[in-house]
């Protein structure tokens, strides 16, 4: 999967405010990619307007949580 151009400066705007999900790492990995499942099937959703459109509070995450799964999928595709 690849990030689209303005999906990349609000994660790098938001990095200073991240906060790593209190999960077990299979678990993390699993919420990685079902976030990166869900962007690729939402393509129009714009990179600010992820945490509220993906229903993250209802799934049990806070934004700066968001922002550790987004920071850790950009790496993830960064060639």
């Amino acid at each position: 999967m690849l990030l689209r151009p303005h999906q990349e400066a609000p994660i790098e705007e938001a990095k200073s405010n991240i906060s790593k999900p209190n999960l077990p790492a299979k678990d993390l990995m699993l919420a990685i990619a079902m976030l990166a499942e869900w962007m690729e099937e939402n393509p129009e959703v714009e990179a600010e307007k992820i945490y509220e459109k993906y229903n993250a509070r209802r799934k049990g995450f806070s934004r700066p949580e968001i922002r550790f799964l987004l920071t850790q999928l950009a790496n993830l595709t960064d060639p």
